[in-house]
């Protein structure tokens, strides 16, 4: 398990660093206290946290606001 959990974060901040390079806007939601890697059952709660976090950091934030599409 520890191999694996390894391999994720070394392949997860890969991919950030390239998204990264791409990006307007970085947002980085909370996470839930405790949280770790392979906590796969917490990920519907994540979820929500993150998309309530980011809806109010575009209705705060008006460059964000204006990006907006639809």
């Amino acid at each position: 398990v520890d191999i694996m959990s390894r391999s994720m974060v070394v392949t997860s901040a890969s991919i950030v660093k390239q998204s990264l390079s791409q990006a307007d806007v970085l947002l980085a939601p909370p996470i839930p206290e405790g949280m770790k890697i392979l906590d796969w059952h917490l990920g519907k709660e994540l979820a929500r946290s993150a998309s309530e976090y980011t809806a109010q950091r575009i209705a705060e934030h008006k460059p964000l606001k204006e990006m907006q599409v639809g």
